[in-house]
């Protein structure tokens, strides 16, 4: 069963590779397929409005090639490993750091308390 799934996911990324603009045909991967709606996962946001559109005649093609769709859901991919933040080297004033300070001191215990209290020790070590 599991062999099927796989030969059907991989002949439907081959049949949507070549009917792509070359310059959108290496920017998606094919997720699942689940009761006739097939996932699309684009690499980003542009990609995905580029597939969106052209899917009606992506579900014809697919059809008259034997698969059972009904629908194509496109989402775009986050890629965490190109989004990696830098460490910033900004460091607060001595007296930003004394006012963020006391304005954590007058907070009840909440999460922004715990914020501003982590960026004003944050603000001296910047290794922290």
């Amino acid at each position: 069963m599991l062999p099927d799934q796989v030969d059907e996911l991989l002949a439907i990324r081959r049949a949507i590779h070549h009917t792509l603009p070359t310059q959108l045909a290496g920017q998606f991967s094919v997720g699942r397929l689940t009761n006739g709606t097939l996932t699309i996962h684009a690499n980003n946001g542009s990609s995905a409005a580029k597939i969106k559109h052209i899917t009606p005649g992506l579900i014809a093609l697919l059809r008259s090639k034997g698969h059972q769709i009904n629908a194509i859901l496109v989402r775009a991919q986050a890629h965490t490993e190109s989004n990696t933040l830098c460490q910033k080297d900004i460091l607060m004033t001595p007296t930003a750091q004394d006012a963020v300070s006391a304005l954590a001191d007058r907070l009840g215990d909440s999460p922004l308390k715990s914020a501003l209290s982590n960026l004003a020790k944050r603000s001296t070590d910047p290794a922290k």
